[in-house]
Formats: C-alpha cells, sequence, structure tokens
C-alpha cells in the first residue's frame, strides 16, 4: 500500500529520515507527492518546484521515492549544499535500509 501511494508514505518513514521534527500534515507535501506521482506514471514530462525554504520540498524530492526501496523513480532534485545533500543521502539510507 506504501508503494502505491506516496503522501502515505512519507507520512509514515518521516520519523526515520527527521526524527527530531515533528510531520504536520498539510496540502503542499500531499501536492507535491501528487505531482511526484504523475512524474513518475510519465503524466507530466518537467517539474519545477518553488517553494519557500524549510517547506519539505527538497526532502520530498530527494529522499522518498528513490530506487531500492521498491518504488521506481525518475526524480531529480538539485541541491545547493553539501550539507543538504548529505543529509539527503543519509535518509535514502535510513528509510532503504
Amino acid at each position: 500500500m506504501l508503494r502505491e501511494d506516496l503522501r502515505l508514505y512519507i507520512r509514515h518513514a518521516w520519523h526515520v529520515v527527521e526524527p527530531s521534527t515533528v510531520y504536520l500534515e498539510n496540502w503542499h507535501i500531499d501536492l507535491i507527492a501528487e505531482y511526484l506521482e504523475a512524474v513518475t506514471a510519465g503524466q507530466i514530462k518537467r517539474l519545477l518546484i518553488n517553494m519557500p525554504p524549510r517547506y519539505a520540498k527538497s526532502t520530498c524530492v530527494s529522499t522518498y521515492g528513490r530506487p531500492g526501496c521498491g518504488r521506481a523513480s525518475r526524480f531529480r532534485a538539485s541541491r545547493t549544499t553539501r550539507r543538504l545533500r548529505a543529509g539527503h543521502e543519509m535518509g535514502i539510507r535510513l528509510v532503504c535500509g
């Protein structure tokens, strides 16, 4: 079930990737998940997400839905810092095992 619904996957895996941050359900995370699923399905060829910092866009795109986690991925994220990239890579390892 989690492999089929990215929104549920994000909700259930959040505490693993961001243990010190409480997950607060909000429409913007659901919308990001919906658009990322459309990218995976081939309904959207290119997607640019513009949001203020600290809205979980990088975490949603970079950490969740990666190959090796049982989810097909066609996502590519642009990161501006090594620290952010390292954090996302650690999140991938935590979620994927």
